[in-house]
């Protein structure tokens, strides 16, 4: 039998909690998708560095909030069709990225 002191108790409950709550958070937004929408809404409202768009990654543009995984890779294949972006405003004729997102996005990218 292995003995705990009370020190090691409390630090093996505390990671124990803290493991089983990642978890159930994790099956829960995979459950139900549109909880992630409001993940990201809470997100939006947090500190984000600003990412050149002419030079964002994949995983850069899905770290911007309201960029999914479908609109990064959109972003990206317009970028390697059509060129560098001269101006924000271009990014609008990539489908599915409508005003609303576009106000809420475009403040955490930047053309260069």
């Amino acid at each position: 039998m292995i003995f705990l002191t009370k020190e090691e108790k409390t630090v093996l409950f505390f990671f124990t909690f803290v493991l089983a709550a990642g978890s159930g958070l994790g099956y829960v937004i995979k459950k139900y998708p549109k909880l992630k929408n409001a993940v990201q809404f809470i997100e939006a409202h947090q500190p984000y560095r600003k990412i050149n768009i002419n030079k964002a990654s994949y995983d850069d543009l899905v770290n911007v909030p309201y960029i999914g995984d479908s609109t990064a890779a959109k972003i990206l294949e317009i970028r390697a069709q059509k060129g560098l972006f001269t101006s924000l405003d271009q990014i609008k004729a990539v489908k599915g990225i409508n005003q609303k997102k576009f106000e809420i996005f475009s403040k955490h990218l930047y053309v260069k």
